[in-house]
């Protein structure tokens, strides 16, 4: 039973050694207030690092909150600080977010939910590139060809009033106005 003590204790310390430049903690998700941002349990809001919000017509961002709501609001999770390759910046500007072995930073890019923040230095920066990159290839999320959320066609009638159809093209314009 010692061996396995002692064995155990030695891959804690080589697992402790092996990150130095990170600090996990384990807090409850209260209430997810935006797409990158959330309250825990105790009140303190903490912001995805590395994540930027998603600005287009084919997401909006009460789309965005409600995919990281859907994700993380209720659950137990795992957040990581990061102080290494960004320093103290990175650790100011927010951390990683994990459920179990989901990377919900990562999962965020790569479902078009969040773009990759290129003003914070931090180690998984090269990964949220590619993520956003396939994201955009795949046509998914804020890089889908189409809107969100249905809007008044933006063509003029031949009487000289707006088009009254809705439309989902990111054009603004009905299958009629092309």
């Amino acid at each position: 039973m010692q061996r396995i003590h002692h064995t155990f204790g030695a891959a804690l310390l080589l697992l402790i050694i092996a990150l130095p430049a990170f600090a996990a903690d384990t807090v409850t998700v209260k209430k997810v207030t935006s797409g990158n941002t959330f309250l825990t349990g105790t009140g303190e809001r903490i912001s995805l690092l590395g994540l930027a919000a998603a600005r287009s017509p084919a997401l909006s961002q009460s789309d965005a909150r409600a995919t990281l709501a859907a994700m993380i609001e209720g659950q137990r999770v795992i957040v990581v600080a990061d102080t290494g390759a960004g320093g103290a910046t990175a650790a100011a500007e927010g951390r990683y977010v994990y459920i179990g072995d989901r990377f919900v930073n990562l999962e965020m890019i790569a479902t078009g939910h969040a773009l990759a923040a290129l003003t914070i230095r931090h180690s998984h920066l090269t990964e949220f590139k590619a993520a956003e990159r396939a994201a955009r290839a795949a046509h998914t999320g804020a890089f889908s060809v189409v809107r969100a959320t249905a809007v008044q066609c933006s063509a003029i009638t031949r009487k000289g009033t707006r088009c009254s159809r809705m439309t989902t093209n990111l054009n603004g314009r009905c299958w009629q106005h092309q």
